[in-house]
Parts: structure tokens; sequence; C-alpha cells
């Protein structure tokens, strides 16, 4: 055995394209995905003075935004809901892994300024949507559609932004 420091992180890529394997579902449920389908607008970034952190410090300020800004109870029972769907619709569900992810991530988001729906919508178009991937294409196409209206009215009109274009996205390529 081998013990590795707190403040080690593993990096790495991996393609998912028509020139290699697929990328078991397994792999996706323990990575965080980056998708780097588009350009964004370039940005000047000011100058800023390196502000250097500890591991110790960087878990406490993990563990203090568990503390403040857990899922909502709202957003528990949509999410609840919208496994339910996934499953009854597409046979698709996410077990707890993903579950600790997603409260995980959350109450980092919000607690570095952002909202709590906005990260909803980015981590399950990452961890869930993605997994309709391994559905029939004709299929997909058909129900999608569906699926976004569900959307729509568990979570609010146009409030799942990166959910629906990755939807409309395997929508295309199907």
């Amino acid at each position: 055995r081998l013990r590795l420091p707190e403040n080690m992180w593993f990096v790495g890529t991996a393609n998912n394209d028509d020139s290699t394997f697929a990328i078991s579902d397994k792999v996706y449920d323990r990575a965080m995905i980056l998708n780097l389908d588009s350009k964004c607008e370039r940005f000047a970034a000011p100058p800023t003075e390196k502000r250097p952190i500890s591991a110790a410090h960087f878990r406490e300020l993990f563990e203090h935004a568990s503390r403040e800004y857990g899922v909502s109870r709202r957003n528990m029972k949509r999410l609840e809901a919208f496994d339910q769907y996934l499953i009854e619709h597409f046979h698709i569900t996410f077990g707890n892994r993903i579950m600790k992810q997603i409260r995980d991530y959350i109450a980092v988001y919000v607690s570095c300024g952002g909202t709590e729906l906005c990260a909803l919508d980015d981590i399950l178009a990452k961890k869930v949507i993605r997994k309709l991937e391994t559905q029939n294409p004709i299929y997909l196409r058909n129900a999608s559609e569906g699926l976004m209206q569900f959307i729509d009215e568990l979570f609010g009109a146009d409030k799942m932004p990166l959910c629906k274009e990755y939807i409309r996205r395997l929508q295309r390529n199907a």
C-alpha cells in the first residue's frame, strides 16, 4: 500500500469519439466531465496575487460549504422525481455515488456565488443526462421532447439550459 497525501489529485483526459472504445459508465460516474465542444469568448483576466492554500484549509472550506449550502428539500424532491422519470421512460438511474457528488458540488458551487439551480443544471448535464447516450437513437429521438417538457415542468421553463442543450445534441446525433 502507498498512502497518498490529501493534496494529491489525479487529472486525466479521455477522448470519446468514433476512433476510441466507448468509455464505461463506471468511469463517467467517478469523473467530472468537461465537454470542450465550443470556444468561449476571449477575455482579459486581471493580474492577481498568488494565494497559497493548504490542503487542510481547502478541506475546511469544503466542509463549511457543505454545512452552510446543502441542497434544498425542494430540489431533493425534484431529483427524486427526475430519477423516477428516467427509470420509467429510459430505464436509467443514478445511484448513491452521483447523489453524493451532486450534494457536494451544489454546496461548493453555491458557496462560490452561484445558484443552486445552475449547479444542478451543470452537474445533471454532466453526470446524468449523458447516460442517455446509451439509449436506442430512435427511441431517444422520439422520447426526448417529453423529457425536455418534464424538465421544464419540474424545474421551471428554461431553467435547465445545459441539460436541454445536451438532450438536443443527442437528438441531432441520433
